[in-house]
């Protein structure tokens, strides 16, 4: 049987939200939340528990992930995208977010930080990502000088994340077509 942490926590919250409604029934205990507040609680406590499942199940797992910016025209409006695929090549997150006025580099970087940050939330410890960009794989790998200002801050930012072992590798544009699509 294959079923999602998502699902799974989802199901481990249906039963605490259970078990606290026979206690409040039964008159045992009160609380003094409105049905808004007790949704807010449960998402809360799904996120929670959707975040040690991962941590506990993706030690040794190697996931996938890969990353896409740019800007329009550049420098101009920039818009992010990437994913998260785990060891049975399911995507279990995606994200595309227009994050304002820049260039294609900084979008790059900036999709590539904003990756790096839910891969940690999630308590993923081991990914292979790539990335289009050649010059951000090239400088964060160190075979590159970062020498404009902003891209040495935004390369800092990147390397400054911890608690993630990746393995950056650049791809042609043509084999990151699902991260490019998101942008």
């Amino acid at each position: 049987m294959n079923i999602t942490i998502d699902k799974l926590s989802k199901d481990i919250v249906n039963h605490i939200l259970a078990d606290i409604g026979s206690l409040e029934g039964a008159g045992h205990v009160t609380f003094h939340l409105n049905k808004r507040e007790k949704w807010a609680v449960a998402k809360n406590w799904k996120d929670i528990i959707t975040n040690i499942l991962n941590s506990a199940l993706s030690k040794d797992q190697i996931y996938t992930a890969a990353f896409d910016g740019g800007a329009t025209p550049n420098p101009g409006d920039m818009k992010i995208g990437g994913w998260i695929r785990d060891t049975n090549g399911t995507r279990i997150y995606a994200y595309t977010e227009e994050i304002g006025h820049g260039t294609n580099n900084e979008a790059e970087y900036r999709s590539l930080i904003k990756l790096l940050e839910e891969l940690k939330k999630r308590g993923i410890k081991k990914v292979n990502i790539q990335g289009d960009s050649a010059l951000v794989v090239n400088q964060v790998n160190g075979k590159w000088k970062a020498k404009d200002p902003k891209m040495k801050e935004l390369k800092n930012k990147v390397l400054a994340i911890t608690g993630v072992d990746y393995n950056l590798e650049h791809v042609l544009r043509a084999f990151n077509s699902e991260a490019d699509s998101l942008t």
